[in-house]
């Protein structure tokens, strides 16, 4: 079976960085927060579909030691939340960017906890 993979959303969110505009800086910055929400919740392997997910999702990166990526996926939502309903501002390159800089850190840091997971879970007790 085939499956959606949420670095799609983010190779959409890093096109449109590169385009002018309003509306392609607010996108960018709302398809790279769920891009990397979504890879951080089916690491967490969390299938709740409810409002409370992103919170739910914050705390299993807590509970892990893993506080870096739980304020960079906060930070996140936060702009998202910013880009796609605060009409009466605009939202500057500078907020983009540093939604773009943060959302790659936790993509990254995403990567290289699945690859210690995978190796803890591969690894035979003693």
């Amino acid at each position: 079976m085939h499956q959606f993979n949420p670095n799609e959303t983010f190779e959409v969110a890093e096109h449109l960085v590169t385009r002018e505009g309003e509306g392609n800086r607010r996108s960018a910055v709302s398809r790279a927060y769920y891009a990397v929400f979504l890879l951080a919740r089916d690491l967490a392997e969390i299938e709740d579909r409810s409002a409370d997910v992103h919170q739910r999702t914050l705390r299993h990166y807590l509970s892990l030691g893993e506080k870096q990526i739980a304020k960079d996926l906060r930070f996140l939502r936060d702009c998202r939340n910013e880009a796609d309903y605060s009409t009466r501002r605009l939202f500057t390159r500078r907020e983009r960017d540093e939604a773009m800089r943060r959302s790659r850190h936790v993509r990254a840091a995403l990567q290289v906890l699945a690859g210690r997971l995978d190796y803890w879970q591969a690894t035979p007790c003693r």
